[in-house]
């Protein structure tokens, strides 16, 4: 299957207080479906810069997520109960981090396929923050 999708991507930190600070977003992108996982591209101008998102979700239950722009660039393999290493390339220079990956999950729901994403970020083995990605596919209405 290819064909174009309305996506909704919230992300959110994980705090003990609700702060009720939800990042939501909207986009249009490719998806394509093969036998053993699912593809997600999409831009998103972010301060007249585009940056190109590709989304990898696989049937076994993990997820890889890779941003390009021209001030940061970064690939996240999400493995559920795994501790994965990431680079994030700056226009700063190279900044390493930790991802510790709760669970992924790739259901469907009644507004669409929805993957969600529970992780932890470290950097120099210290927690800068428990966070939660859900992205929700949903027909495109034109």
């Amino acid at each position: 299957m290819n064909q174009k999708v309305k996506i909704r991507l919230r992300t959110y930190m994980v705090t003990e207080e609700p702060s009720g600070e939800t990042d939501e977003a909207f986009y249009t992108a490719k998806y394509l479906q093969f036998k053993d996982h699912s593809l997600l591209t999409y831009e998103e101008n972010a301060e007249q810069m585009k940056i190109r998102t590709i989304l990898n979700i696989h049937n076994q239950g993990w997820a890889q997520l890779q941003r390009r722009g021209p001030e940061q660039s970064y690939s996240i393999l999400f493995r559920p109960e795994e501790t994965t290493d990431v680079t994030m390339h700056t226009m700063y220079g190279d900044l390493p981090m930790q991802v510790r990956t709760d669970s992924v999950s790739w259901t469907r729901e009644a507004e669409g396929l929805q993957l969600t994403v529970f992780y932890e970020m470290f950097s120099q083995g210290e927690s800068v923050g428990e966070h939660v990605m859900q992205l929700t596919v949903m027909e495109l209405q034109e």
